[in-house]
């Protein structure tokens, strides 16, 4: 399903004059335009599945085994992805809190879009961060607002990130993401890469998703610029789902070999 001109403009309208700030620590950006998830995932060959009058939103892969869920009534899983068993991969699901940054969500559905290799250990991605590694399951940000966690379970080890108001383990949630234990380790790491980098976010200025404890300062980043920055994305997520799909074709082509010539034609055709 490819983003139409006319989905461009109209994130092209809601960006171009907006008076940008740079926004940090990221888990406490806010959650920014929804857009920047779909139209990836549209760019990348997923398709809009349910209802387009259903406030539910369900887009699906190109192969069918995926799926990512829109459900505005739920505060806490605003965002869902599952995935069938397919291959070596197990069946998993993911979710995340409406207040979840969509850039760091989306480097896990763009993550998708890539080649399904084995990534990181998600721990050495947390120390190489610097956040302080509490214990072999969990972790916290500089601010002690954000906490990684892996528990031993029924669910088979799920991840789990909390962000609350104040660093304090019975504080209000702020937002949450949730990882089955059999997401593939590359998915996770990708959340978790794009949860430390320290680069700040773009966002309006005293949002209202914007949690208080966040600095913002004046972006050299203009809206022209962002929107050039979000097509030249889907561009690049277009590029990358073509050459995937140019590998696999490859790869399942039967490699064949002439036959080889007997003793007697080789002696013909050499007279």
């Amino acid at each position: 399903m490819p983003v139409s001109d006319k989905q461009i403009a109209s994130f092209a309208a809601a960006h171009e004059t907006k008076v940008l700030f740079d926004t940090s620590p990221r888990h406490l950006a806010g959650p920014g335009d929804g857009r920047h998830i779909t139209h990836g995932l549209a760019a990348a060959g997923w398709a809009l599945v349910s209802d387009p009058l259903n406030p539910l939103m369900v887009m699906r892969s190109d192969d069918c085994h995926r799926r990512l869920i829109l459900d505005g009534s739920s505060h806490f899983a605003y965002w869902s992805l599952q995935s069938h068993a397919v291959d070596e991969e197990q069946r998993w699901y993911a979710s995340f809190g409406y207040r979840t940054p969509v850039e760091i969500l989306a480097a896990v559905t763009d993550a998708l879009a890539g080649p399904s290799a084995g990534g990181t250990d998600p721990w050495q991605t947390i120390r190489d961060a610097g956040w302080p590694v509490i214990s072999e399951r969990d972790a916290r940000s500089p601010d002690g607002l954000c906490q990684i966690s892996r528990f031993d379970d029924d669910l088979s080890d799920p991840w789990y990130v909390e962000v609350r108001e104040y660093p304090h383990e019975h504080a209000p949630l702020w937002w949450r993401a949730t990882f089955h234990g059999d997401t593939p380790v590359r998915l996770v790491n990708a959340f978790l890469v794009a949860l430390t980098d320290p680069a700040p976010l773009p966002r309006g200025q005293y949002g209202d998703d914007v949690h208080h404890k966040a600095l913002q300062k004046p972006s050299g980043l203009t809206g022209k610029r962002l929107v050039e920055a979000h097509t030249s994305r889907l561009d690049a997520l277009r590029a990358q789902v073509r050459a995937t799909r140019r590998r696999a074709r490859a790869a399942s082509q039967p490699t064949t070999t002439p036959p080889a010539r007997s003793a007697s034609t080789a002696t013909a055709a050499h007279r």
